[in-house]
């Protein structure tokens, strides 16, 4: 069984990563696995062209009006 990242880890590896996978961003903004998709489909959630699709931590923390502890 898969352990689920606390918000707080969530929170943390936004500030920490480059890239975080796409349905943990989705999580940040309260979306399943189905409405993440959906927002790739749409063109809501940017993601890097890859197996995975990562979602670059960057631009979750500007959607998210957050700042940088690294900058």
């Amino acid at each position: 069984m898969r352990r689920r990242m606390t918000t707080k880890a969530l929170m943390k590896a936004i500030q920490t990563e480059p890239v975080i996978g796409k349905y943990l961003a989705g999580r940040l903004f309260g979306w399943g696995r189905r409405a993440t998709d959906e927002a790739i489909r749409q063109g809501q959630l940017p993601v890097i062209d890859g197996p995975k699709q990562p979602v670059p931590c960057a631009w979750i923390r500007k959607q998210l009006q957050i700042e940088s502890e690294t900058q």
